[in-house]
């Protein structure tokens, strides 16, 4: 549930082959993540969890990925091909 003023942040993987082969198959593969944990047939692109929430009385204010690279690990980037985080309000 959701205050009518509330505000909905959440990150999920895109459904992309990028984030198929680096999280699903590398990740899992070599044990950095326990094998199972993902189901890329679940994974949602950004388009299609803005629709549902949409469907749902919410409006995305904000999106950004998350990418990965050795020299600077996690961080924000325009590049939503792996991972994305995203706002929204009623």
């Amino acid at each position: 549930h959701l205050k009518p003023d509330g505000k909905l942040l959440l990150s999920t993987p895109n459904r992309t082959m990028a984030a198929k082969l680096l999280l699903v198959e590398g990740a899992e593969r070599t044990g950095q993540i326990p094998r199972g944990t993902h189901d890329w047939d679940k994974f949602l692109t950004p388009e299609e969890l803005t629709d549902l929430l949409a469907k749902h009385g919410l409006k995305v204010s904000s999106i950004s990925g998350i990418a990965f690279s050795p020299l600077s690990g996690l961080h924000l980037s325009q590049n939503m091909a792996l991972n994305y985080i995203l706002g929204a309000t009623f």
